[in-house]
């Protein structure tokens, strides 16, 4: 009877570790954290088409990419779809100058395009010196413009800190984000431009 028992649990044993071990598999094959590629809009030196930046991304084990600018995004969804990938952000640029655009104005256009994709959207603002607050009322604007119509259609909004451009540094960003104080906006942080502008001792 003993000897039944002993072979009952290890059989049980068995069962608990293969489902254990099974479930363990499940969960190690699926990142955590997205891994995706960017800039191979302006870094690519093979100049491939979107459809073979895709494949090699495909073949390479990456999540999917992130997209410069306005330009051929939809040819960008398209070719990632094809390919079983994923389109996790848009890059775009910001002007908080007088008179000038302040945005691309295909911008609604592509947010309607990005619809339930779950894809970001990080801004890069410049049109000022770096850090000068006195641009901060232009940029509140339209980061709130910007980000009201990225709410209609479920996107969220990084503000992106650029070594270079008007907002450069996390603090910008963070200021920005807590004066238009709307919950679909962010920020991103970047080591390389970090490291840029702020003291390494930090």
């Amino acid at each position: 009877m003993a000897e039944l028992s002993a072979k009952a649990a290890l059989r049980a044993l068995s069962v608990l570790l293969a489902l254990w071990l099974a479930t363990f598999s499940a969960h190690a094959a699926k990142p955590v954290h997205a891994f995706f590629a960017l800039c191979m809009d302006t870094h690519d030196s093979q100049k491939r088409t979107l459809d073979q930046q895709a494949s090699l991304l495909s073949e390479l084990g990456f999540d999917g990419a992130g997209h410069l600018w306005l330009d051929d995004l939809s040819e960008r969804i398209a070719t990632l779809d094809a390919h079983g990938l994923k389109l996790y952000q848009v890059y775009m640029r910001v002007n908080v100058a007088p008179n000038v655009e302040p945005y691309d104005p295909r911008l609604k256009e592509a947010i309607a395009s990005l619809k339930g994709s779950d894809t970001m959207l990080a801004l890069l603002i410049s049109g000022g010196s770096p850090s000068d607050t006195s641009h901060d009322a232009r940029a509140v604007e339209l980061v709130q413009e910007i980000a009201d119509l990225a709410a209609a259609s479920g996107v969220r909004v990084a503000l992106y800190p650029h070594s270079g451009d008007w907002l450069e540094r996390v603090e910008d960003a963070l200021r920005i984000v807590q004066k238009a104080n709307r919950p679909n906006v962010g920020v991103m942080f970047n080591l390389c431009h970090w490291l840029k502008v702020d003291d390494e001792k930090n």
